[in-house]
């Protein structure tokens, strides 16, 4: 390096010359030691340099010429030559605790952290109140992820130096990795009580209130972080999953790309851009941004399990798991990937209810320890808890509140614990349901276990179970007496602790108890239940009446897709010449999937503009949509449960296959229980033939949109009334 560029070496590190006395005062070189004393601590490096370089041409030995300069090339980070300036040093000089303190660092840099780690230690056996040294070793703790004794050498650093902001900083980073949120915010006061400047205390506080479930004091911390730094990359990044955790991804986005125009290399801005464009169906988009975080850090283990939901919604099952499973090779413990694997596996084309079974159990054995037994079971459930994970429009949240608008308020106090940070209408709709609605955004599972224990709840209800936003650890915990769970949560949940799964005679017919590690409850009746919708759209006349192509549909998440759904739909369109075929789906707003599943039709001699896409947008244009079809075209072996009950609303028949599989059970239900068994099939012929038996239909099909609304407010879907009543008396049977 040239030397006089050295000049501008970096100045934010802590001064390695502060309160330095010279060890060899009045010897002939001490004019000259001074002198290059002056320099170093005026920064000007260049010009103390030569002089330590001819003091040592003269006198190899000198401490203080050794030591200084070392110092210098620590400053440059050329930590060999300092390693072996301080190495010379040391073995004239053991006795020199701030040598071995330098060479600690020098080693760390070198890349030598056991031989940093005893040098360091070296130093603290001289002197045990060098503060910088305590830092220093932390920093290499931290460094190697041993979070407990980084924290330990935090802790006796500021002991030693009360003034030193960053030391405290580091501090509640060690406390947020260990989970101690509370310690991390303490710790965070302190370094802004020294500086109240201090950005990076200010993004370690942010994290913590987010983690804490303070999402709006998070975000009101980041935003002053900005404010005081407004090149500050990470606060933008944690802002932006901030935004996430609020259900905001378009605002996440935003922030995210902030980001990573600031710095390039930040992991965590990728992966949380990544996270809102996946979100937003933007899966191209996605997967690059999560691929540039891997590339910047292979060892994030966010971005392989964000990676893994884009390959889901992609209809890409095995690479999915694949991605869960390097997340969790990454992060051992990691119980959301975990929990990924088992939802990817239901959606799977191949995999059958025996390979979810072993996922969840898997999860079980992983997960799934607690030092709590259950609570004997009362003799009536007067207080009944439901677990929900995310509520607004999601299929748990739309059952809840269906199962709700039913309740007798004298019956038993209904108490819902949620998941989900965001505040809409659907959150507050649930609100004025039940009893108490109490958050668990930011609790860990201890927490949330002593919440629902101390509301004394007699059986609790999950309706997640390894979906986004679930706490099987609570349940895991033995949260309440008796615990059960719902079709919501689509799988078994493989917990021991779990008493139940709910369901009905449709939905789990003969022979499918093995599919779950609970015992099967059945109810008389269905288990859904729906109730008009907050949106008022008035029915149309089916699209082929009014002179148009007949037209199919198909408004499921395309991770329930596969290649041989859309071979199926293909020949469907080859038998009815003429007809098209509407998609809609958030994640269709993704180029490489369309082009995907025009490839696959297109391999079927099905022309492309034959097949129009329809990305989500609000609930008025989601019902709206349903008007411009005929005929939906369920998806197997995952099928629909929200689309099936939006369909039969709008009038619009559904087409579908029930196969063996914990997600062919909802359409079973929901069509037997308005009289439509006759739409299930039971292979793959049966289904084509169907469809195309309505394309001949018109008539039928007329008939069908002004009549069917009228047969789902008749039939046991509607009648909430009956499935509350039902579902509590199955459960009190049990007690």
């Amino acid at each position: 390096m040239n030397r006089f560029l050295r000049k501008t070496a970096d100045r934010s590190a802590r001064d390695l010359t502060k309160e330095y006395t010279l060890r060899t005062v009045g010897s002939p070189f001490t004019v000259q030691i001074q002198e290059g004393l002056s320099h170093q601590r005026e920064h000007r490096l260049h010009m103390a340099e030569p002089i330590y370089e001819k003091v040592l041409a003269t006198d190899p030995e000198n401490p203080d010429a050794l030591f200084l300069l070392s110092t210098v090339r620590l400053g440059h980070k050329e930590y060999d030559e300092a390693v072996s300036l301080l190495q010379r040093l040391t073995s004239a000089h053991p006795e020199y605790a701030e040598a071995w303190s330098n060479l600690g660092s020098a080693l760390t840099g070198a890349g030598k952290p056991e031989e940093a780690m005893d040098a360091f230690h070296r130093a603290l056996d001289l002197n045990p109140s060098l503060s910088d040294t305590h830092y220093h070793l932390a920093q290499l703790y931290a460094s190697l992820k041993e979070w407990m004794n980084a924290a330990q050498y935090f802790r006796k650093a500021v002991g030693f130096d009360p003034s030193h902001a960053q030391a405290y900083t580091e501090l509640a980073k060690c406390h947020y990795k260990l989970g101690e949120f509370e310690e991390a915010m303490s710790a965070c006061h302190s370094a802004l009580m020294i500086n109240k400047n201090y950005v990076p205390a200010y993004n370690v506080l942010g994290k913590s209130l987010a983690a804490l479930g303070q999402i709006s004091h998070a975000e009101e911390t980041f935003r002053t972080a900005i404010r005081l730094d407004p090149r500050h990359a990470e606060a933008y990044a944690n802002m932006g999953r901030v935004f996430l955790d609020l259900g905001k991804p378009a605002q996440a986005l935003e922030a995210c790309i902030q980001a990573t125009q600031l710095d390039d290399n930040l992991a965590s801005a990728h992966c949380n851009r990544g996270e809102a464009l996946r979100r937003l169906g933007r899966l191209d988009e996605a997967m690059q941004s999560l691929q540039r975080a891997i590339y910047a850090d292979d060892s994030i283990a966010e971005a392989h399990n964000g990676l893994g939901l884009v390959y889901l919604d992609s209809s890409m099952v095995e690479e999915a798991v694949k991605c869960f499973t390097r997340a969790i090779e990454i992060k051992p413990g990691y119980r959301k990937a975990s929990s990924n694997i088992v939802h990817a596996l239901s959606c799977s084309a191949i995999a059958g209810p025996e390979a979810v079974k072993n996922a969840a159990e898997n999860w079980s054995r992983s997960y799934a320890f607690s030092e709590f037994g259950a609570a004997a079971r009362p003799t009536q459930i007067r207080r009944l808890g439901f677990l929900i994970g995310r509520v607004e429009e999601t299929p748990e949240g739309y059952w809840l509140e269906a199962l709700l608008a039913g309740r007798h308020p004298g019956r038993c106090e209904v108490f819902v614990y949620s998941n989900d940070a965001s505040k809409g209408g659907h959150q507050e709709r649930i609100r004025n349901l039940c009893t108490h609605l109490r958050s668990l955004v930011g609790v860990d599972d201890l927490t949330a276990t002593a919440i629902i224990q101390e509301d004394k709840i007699d059986c609790l209800v999950d309706l997640t179970g390894h979906g986004s936003g679930g706490r099987l650890g609570a349940i895991v915990n033995h949260a309440a007496p008796m615990q059960v769970t719902v079709p919501t949560a689509l799988t078994t949940s493989g917990v021991g602790a779990m008493d139940a799964f709910v369901a009905d005679s449709q939905y789990l017919p003969s022979g499918s108890d093995d599919w779950f590690t609970e015992k099967v409850l059945r109810l008389p009746r269905t288990i859904f239940g729906f109730v008009q919708p907050e949106v008022e759209t008035p029915l149309s006349v089916p699209p082929v009446s009014k002179g148009e192509p007949f037209t199919f549909g198909s408004f499921c998440r395309t991770r329930k897709l596969n290649k041989q759904v859309i071979e199926t739909w293909a020949e469907i369109l080859r038998q009815t010449p003429g007809s098209r075929l509407m998609m809609k789906s958030r994640t269709l707003a993704s180029g490489s999937l369309r082009r995907q599943y025009l490839a696959w039709f297109k391999a079927m001699d099905i022309d492309t503009d034959r097949i129009v896409f329809r990305q989500n947008t609000t609930r008025v244009a989601h019902y709206a949509s349903f008007n411009q079809v005929d005929l939906c075209l369920d998806s197997f072996p995952a099928t629909g449960m929200m689309t099936t009950l939006e369909s039969l609303w709008m009038g619009v028949p559904v087409v579908t296959m029930a196969q063996d599989s914990f997600t062919s059970g909802p359409v079973r239900s929901i069509l037997n229980a308005v009289g439509h068994q006759d739409w299930i099939c039971q292979n793959v012929e049966d289904y084509i033939a169907s469809a195309v038996r309505w394309t001949h239909s018109v008539e039928g099909l007329e008939k069908m949109r002004s009549a069917l609304r009228k047969q789902v407010i008749l039939s046991p879907i509607c009648d909430t009334t009956e499935l509350f009543r039902d579902f509590v008396d199955v459960l009190e049977d049990q007690l």
